[in-house]
């Protein structure tokens, strides 16, 4: 039997670097899939992959924290918060080339000088993608720095627990196609006027909607210049409220061409009061102003059998002609059975809509159902040979 000959060590070091020889779109995949600490941790693999990761275009520092816990058996305080920061601070020095999207949502509390440094770093680069938030106490906001409104190329914002003061020199962001606000603290007119000085935007989604109201007067909320491209909108609101109520009216009302439609309808606790006006949709000053025209989805989530919330449903029922289904959903077991009754008997002005009422648990099944699959898919996939 004859022997092969030894491989050459330059030999074998080629063929346990064909990872290296890989197209650069995918390199740049396989490095986007991983955390970021992950992918630091590949410039050991050869000479070729040491500056990969930092020439990234997405930088996605999300639940960084957990990471950083689990790896190092520690429990959430400052010490995981300060090497957080000082993570994302030598990411930052050492990147390369253009960065085009940047995303941090922390259950960590994080210093307000460092999150300052960030959004002015960002703001230095053709930025299209920001997502920027991290855990505040109730009515407390990270209020952000005036070199955010400086990101003309921005085309997705999200912002979570943040305060905003767009400078007078703000004239909008002429790209921006998405804009996410969740417990988003801003002046009624700064809010209106940067959603109006967006031409391009597609999507609005607003969590929280009630820090946007504060007694503005029904004329001057109805002035909002349209968003002709405005096609899907999510809001977050109390329908007993009715300074909430007008604000979402005004800005159904700038959004001509709006296809899909979700309200997620809160209600207040026991300890809650409302005061001030009641909420009337069905008054005639509403249902002459006020027309669906494109709307072919809504979804109402939360709803129960107050007056608010059945006139609100009925109000979009009577005033979309090309709607083709509406999702209800109740907000408890104890309105299920009256509430859709009473959704069914509603008048439709589209004939072909079809109103479809699901549980409040439906999500909480659909959630169960999607982790047993994933679990019982990672079992599987461990237990496969080799």
């Amino acid at each position: 039997m004859v022997r092969e000959p030894p491989k050459s060590s330059c030999k074998m070091e080629m063929e346990l670097d064909r990872i290296s020889d890989l197209p650069d779109n995918i390199i740049e995949q396989i490095l986007s899939n991983l955390s970021i600490l992950d992918a630091a941790r590949t410039c050991i693999f050869s000479s070729k992959w040491r500056y990969r990761w930092n020439m990234l275009p997405i930088l996605d520092f999300t639940q960084l924290s957990y990471q950083l816990m689990v790896e190092g058996c520690m429990v959430p305080n400052k010490l995981v918060s300060n090497k957080l920061v000082s993570i994302i601070d030598q990411v930052l020095l050492l990147h390369v080339g253009p960065l085009h999207k940047f995303r941090l949502q922390e259950p960590l509390l994080l210093n307000d000088s460092a999150m300052d440094r960030w959004i002015r770093h960002l703001s230095r680069s053709p930025i299209k993608d920001i997502t920027f938030g991290n855990c505040r106490e109730p009515d407390q906001y990270y209020r952000v720095p005036s070199s955010l409104f400086a990101c003309q190329s921005l085309i997705d914002l999200e912002l979570i627990n943040c305060s905003l003061k767009p400078p007078s020199s703000f004239k909008g962001f002429i790209n921006l196609k998405s804009l996410d606000f969740r417990h988003v603290n801003l002046a009624q007119d700064a809010f209106e006027n940067m959603v109006s000085s967006c031409p391009m935007l597609e999507t609005l989604k607003l969590n929280n909607v009630r820090y946007l109201a504060a007694g503005v007067e029904l004329g001057v909320l109805l002035k909002v210049k349209p968003c002709i491209h405005l096609t899907y909108l999510e809001i977050e609101i109390n329908l007993n409220d009715w300074e909430e109520s007008l604000t979402a009216l005004c800005i159904l009302s700038s959004a001509p061409n709006l296809q899909e439609l979700i309200i997620d309808v809160h209600h207040l606790s026991q300890e809650e009061t409302i005061t001030g006006k009641e909420t009337n949709f069905g008054e005639d000053e509403w249902q002459n102003r006020l027309m669906f025209t494109k709307l072919q989805l809504a979804r109402v989530i939360g709803v129960s059998t107050t007056k608010s919330d059945m006139d609100f449903i009925k109000f979009l029922l009577s005033n979309s002609p090309v709607l083709e289904r509406m999702v209800v959903m109740s907000a408890s077991d104890d309105v299920e059975l009256e509430l859709f009754k009473k959704v069914l008997a509603l008048n439709r002005a589209s004939s072909q809509a079809q109103i479809i009422c699901l549980d409040h648990q439906w999500l909480a099944h659909l959630s169960f159902i999607l982790r047993s699959f994933f679990a019982k898919y990672q079992r599987d996939v461990v237990s496969l040979p080799g």
